[in-house]
């Protein structure tokens, strides 16, 4: 009677361990699954962020479309360095970065080539040198550099 009292302890506890250990595994499942979640949620968010350049991207800009995109730019990057996120855009202008883009010059009755010049990422914010040959894109997905040309006629 006493061994057979604690055979049925014994498998007790064994089944109790059991079901805390497939209860651990199936928090840590859940877990996984949120965190690739919030990947998907932050591709998302830079998804939705590019949206308002992208409709701006194009051959045959015309100066009132480049100076509305510049403006877009410009209020970003307020609000980015106001909360310290690292989505600042710049803008290159005929080769030459505009690191102050109040004072950017676009001529009117002019089109302009509007562009991302490449496909290559960097975590390195927008400084008041940046090129062309820079990442066009934060590794997080958001746009980094726009490239305008002027066309000539």
């Amino acid at each position: 009677m006493e061994n057979s009292s604690k055979a049925l302890i014994i498998a007790g506890a064994i089944l109790i361990s059991i079901l805390i250990i497939g209860l651990g595994v199936t928090i840590f499942q859940n877990a996984q699954k949120v965190i690739k979640g919030s990947g998907n949620v932050d591709s998302q968010a830079a998804m939705a962020n590019n949206e308002k350049y992208q409709e701006f991207i194009g051959d045959n800009a015309t100066a009132s479309d480049v100076k509305q995109l510049i403006s877009i730019v410009n209020t970003n990057n307020l609000t980015a360095r106001t909360k310290g996120e690292n989505t600042v855009v710049g803008i290159v202008l005929d080769g030459a970065a505009q690191p102050n883009l109040s004072a950017v010059k676009i001529l009117n009755g002019k089109t302009y080539t509007v562009k991302l010049d490449n496909t290559k990422q960097s975590d390195d914010p927008i400084e008041d040198s940046f090129g062309e040959t820079d990442a066009s894109y934060y590794r997080n997905g958001y746009i980094r550099v726009i490239v305008i040309k002027t066309n000539s006629k």
